[in-house]
């Protein structure tokens, strides 16, 4: 049996990473649709909540999934939507030394054209 080049790959904050190699199918059953993808199927993205199925050597069965997808160059990805959420004390904080820096950039670039 020739050898398959779809891949899979999983993440999630729970399960950690799974990549599978060789896959011939992947099932995926949503509550609104179903999706059969298979070796150089169109590339496509959406939201699953339901459940996905990967055939390859093995078969791995995923029930009660939440998360997006992304088919592209006969790679699925698949990413579930976590329980992990940061207090809003770290937000704030995350955010605050994010835009600190944007803003002293805006402030340089405004002093550097008015100066122009």
């Amino acid at each position: 049996m020739s050898e398959s080049s779809l891949k899979f790959s999983m993440c999630s904050f729970e399960k950690g990473v799974k990549k599978i190699d060789n896959v011939k199918c992947i099932r995926v059953k949503d509550k609104n649709f179903g999706l059969l993808i298979m070796e150089d199927h169109a590339p496509c993205i959406g939201k699953i909540n339901g459940s996905l199925t990967v055939i390859g050597d093995e078969e791995l069965i995923l029930d009660h999934v939440d998360g997006f997808y992304l088919l592209r160059s006969n790679e699925f990805r698949f990413i579930e939507k976590g329980q992990f959420q940061l207090p809003l004390e770290e937000v704030k904080e995350v955010t605050e030394s994010v835009e600190e820096p944007v803003k002293k950039k805006e402030r340089r670039l405004r002093r550097n054209a008015r100066t122009d």
